[in-house]
Formats: C-alpha cells, sequence, structure tokens
C-alpha cells in the first residue's frame, strides 16, 4: 500500500499517515496475521505420585475412551465407554478415586462433560480443585493429548498387528507403564507404584533368592565332603564336652539336658548349663558310676567354651598357687652391664 501511494503522490509523513489509518481500519483489523507465540510456560512438576491428573476424551472407530495421566509419573489409565456423558465421566473417575484415591487437581478442557453442574459438584465435594484450559487452546491441557496421541498410534500400529480389539487396550497399557519415559528416564510403573512389576524381561535376569541359594548350596557340597553326618543326641545322654582351658585335661563329662538348635545343645557340666556346638561333643561310654564321680569333682571353672552360658553366675574363686618353679638354670652368656660414657674434658 505504501509503494502504491508513492507511484502517484508523497508528502511528508506520507508513511505514518497510511500505517495510522489502516491501524483503524476495522476490516483490516479482522484479517490482521495472528501474532507471534507467547513464552513458553510450563506446569509446574507435582512432588508426589496422584497430586494431579489431566483428562480428555478420544474417539477411535466410534469408540471413546476416556483418558487420564498422572502428571508426576506419567502413568495413564483409558477407560473404554459409549458414552461421554457428565454422568458417566463421574462413574469413572469414582472407580479411579476408588483404587488410588483423590487428587488435588484436575485439568481439563471445556468440553460438555468437563463443564457441567454436576461434574463441578462432584470435585468440588471431593476437595479436588477444577482446572479449565483456555478454550480453542489444546496446548494447555499438553499432558492430556499427548497422551492421547500416544495412545491413538499405539492402538492403530496394533490394529496393523492384527492384534484382536480386546486385547489392544490391556497390550498398550502393559507396555507403556513397563517403558522409561523420556523425561523422568523411570518407568511409569517405578514412579507410580514405587516397584518394577514383574514381566517376560524380568525372566531374562537372574532371582536373587535363587543365586544365594545356589551358592549356600555349593557351599555345603564343598563342606560336607571333609565332614561325616551329623551326630544327634537324646536327652539324659552322657557326653564329653571339650575343654579348651586346659591343653592336657581335653574334655570334660557331662549330660544332655535339651536340644537348642540345629547342632547346639544344653549341656550339664557339674553345677553349671552350659550350651555348645555339636563338634565339641562326644558319646561317653564310661559307665554312670565313672560320669557321676567325674562330674562331681569337675570343676565349674575349668570348661569356658566359645558358645553362651545358661544358669546362675558363681562368684570367682581365687586363683590355687601353681607348683613351685624350678631354679632357673646358669646363663651362658654374662649379664652386660651398661656404663655411662666417659667424655674428654678439653
Amino acid at each position: 500500500m505504501k509503494a502504491l501511494a508513492r507511484s502517484y503522490l508523497w508528502w511528508p509523513g506520507l508513511d505514518q499517515d497510511i500505517q495510522q489509518h489502516v491501524g483503524h481500519c476495522s476490516p483490516c483489523e479482522a484479517v490482521r496475521n495472528k501474532p507471534a507465540a507467547a513464552l513458553l510456560h510450563p506446569w509446574s512438576w507435582a512432588a508426589t505420585p496422584w497430586e494431579r491428573i489431566h483428562v480428555d476424551y478420544v474417539k477411535i472407530d466410534k469408540q471413546h475412551f476416556l483418558v487420564v495421566v498422572d502428571v508426576h509419573s506419567k502413568w495413564m489409565e483409558v477407560f473404554p465407554t459409549q458414552l461421554t456423558t457428565a454422568e458417566k465421566t463421574i462413574n469413572l473417575l469414582r472407580h479411579l478415586f476408588a483404587s488410588f484415591g483423590l487428587v488435588k487437581e484436575l485439568v481439563s478442557d471445556n468440553g460438555p462433560p468437563f463443564t457441567s453442574t454436576d461434574f463441578e459438584m462432584f470435585l468440588k465435594n471431593n476437595g479436588v480443585r477444577h482446572i479449565l484450559s483456555p478454550p480453542y487452546h489444546p496446548q494447555s491441557n499438553r499432558a492430556a493429548e499427548r497422551a492421547v496421541q500416544t495412545f491413538k498410534k499405539a492402538w492403530t500400529r496394533l490394529e496393523v498387528q492384527s492384534v484382536p480389539n480386546h486385547q489392544r487396550l490391556p497390550r498398550f497399557l502393559f507396555t507403556y507403564h513397563n517403558t522409561p519415559h523420556t523425561v523422568s528416564e523411570c518407568t511409569p510403573a517405578e514412579l507410580f507404584l514405587k516397584r518394577q512389576p514383574r514381566t517376560r524381561l524380568t525372566l531374562l535376569k537372574p532371582d536373587l533368592s535363587s543365586t544365594v541359594a545356589k551358592h549356600q548350596l555349593q557351599q555345603k557340597k564343598a563342606h560336607d565332603r571333609h565332614s561325616k553326618n551329623v551326630r544327634e543326641f537324646k536327652e539324659e545322654e552322657r557326653v564329653m564336652v571339650r575343654d579348651f582351658r586346659h591343653p592336657k585335661h581335653l574334655w570334660n563329662s557331662g549330660v544332655i539336658l535339651q536340644r537348642r538348635g540345629p547342632l547346639t545343645y544344653q549341656v550339664q557340666i557339674g553345677h553349671r548349663q552350659v550350651n555348645v556346638h555339636v563338634d565339641h561333643l562326644l558319646r561317653s561310654n564310661a559307665p554312670a558310676e565313672t560320669c557321676r564321680e567325674n562330674k562331681n569333682n569337675n570343676d565349674p571353672q575349668d570348661y569356658s567354651p566359645d558358645c553362651g552360658r545358661t544358669g546362675e553366675t558363681e562368684p570367682d574363686l581365687p586363683p590355687e598357687p601353681g607348683p613351685p618353679q624350678e631354679a632357673q638354670e646358669e646363663r651362658r652368656y654374662p649379664i652386660r652391664q651398661r656404663r655411662a660414657p666417659q667424655k674428654v674434658d678439653l
């Protein structure tokens, strides 16, 4: 317009006058180009799972689906339905809240099911804040729109693969929940359920309990190659108990009181009851009189096994005087005499 005006006439301030005239022209404003896109203002990330959800409806092959996505974990729920009324939407959300609890915020577009009075009252009674995206601006509900796009692509791919209709939705959800997300780098199930569900790929990894049990079995076989069968003792059976305090008097007589574990017995030794490992026990072939005499003559403090003791604590006895020491032999070399050095005084 400015070039056309300059080709016929000119006056000072021609360009400014043309711009001012066009700026006040109502028909010209009606066909103006849209402005540049506003700066990106992303949604705040929810700190906990199931804090804020985005919902939207999608239609595929005359079948409607309600898509619900959790913004924290990207966990998705999809419900097939024939109706998209507010009452049907309330029933679907009621089942969802019964499974995972109430959310704090729910974001949706301005569709009729989400703007009805019944839907608003349902959210208000449950303490849920309802956030509506601006009309004709699906970018404001980007989480739901992206979930819808992902679901539609997966549904089409499963349809091309000739997957039965009733298997498409479970397959999609199972695969989606166990696939790491590009933003969080974690699977939705790991963030939402706080665990990784078991899949077919889990079979490729060895089970921890099976691995530990396998190594324990190998250790047992290696140990038992040099060991005999486990010896078992009965109650009131006479045994010999290993004594670790006297290098010459190795065994003391005792009587089995009871079995305390797979390899542990409670034994009466003199006036003391101790827990002894089966490796420190031997069957006694001595007659009962000899065993009883030895049991009465044993010093209760002579036996000091590594395992714990039971029974009452007895006072410590003073040590008995040992045998007289033999006279020391003559030294082979004379005793060294240490003298202070003598310094020369100059």
